[in-house]
């Protein structure tokens, strides 16, 4: 797994620059446009993850599942692949989260005029924290993490974390 390149994360941050300049004129306003422009961005944003953990040598989600529907690991990857794969995970949380920042991020007082997330956007980033949910847990292996977890959280987006045992 790669993460972003640096080419798609400047793409992203022109196109919220333009979505600034169409739908932002007085500078604080999020509305209904604002909303579906982030939608189809983060949309973007999802496509161009899927693809990447597709292509990934390291994460293979096509492999078995166990009961509980979770993919299995064929094998341990290695402290360097693992930290490697946590980078691009990081990568990818940190392009959703800056464009659902660029939106939705407190500015004291937050953008005015409508209030919480845009229903699309609500959509998108559950499923970009799914599709980086197989990714970290090859991520927890290797590194040997007690858990992991992926959240979602207004209004910052999408929030990676590992934790290790305490002893």
């Amino acid at each position: 797994m790669n993460g972003p390149s640096d080419a798609f994360r400047a793409t992203v941050y022109q196109e919220l620059l333009g979505m600034r300049t169409q739908t932002f004129s007085d500078g604080e306003r999020v509305t209904p446009e604002t909303e579906e422009v982030l939608g189809d961005l983060l949309e973007r944003i999802l496509g161009q993850l899927q693809v990447d953990v597709q292509e990934s040598a390291i994460v293979n989600p096509q492999a078995d599942e166990d009961q509980q529907g979770d993919v299995l690991l064929a094998t341990r990857p290695s402290l360097e692949d693992a930290q490697a794969v946590l980078v691009a995970v990081d990568e990818w949380a940190s392009v959703a989260s800056y464009a659902m920042a660029w939106v939705y991020a407190p500015a004291s007082p937050l953008p005015g005029k409508m209030a919480g997330w845009g229903g699309k956007a609500v959509d998108m980033l559950p499923k970009i924290g799914n599709a980086l949910r197989f990714p970290l847990k090859a991520v927890a292996v290797g590194l040997e993490a007690d858990s992991y977890s992926i959240s979602v959280g207004f209004p910052w987006g999408v929030s990676v974390t590992l934790e290790w045992p305490s002893s």
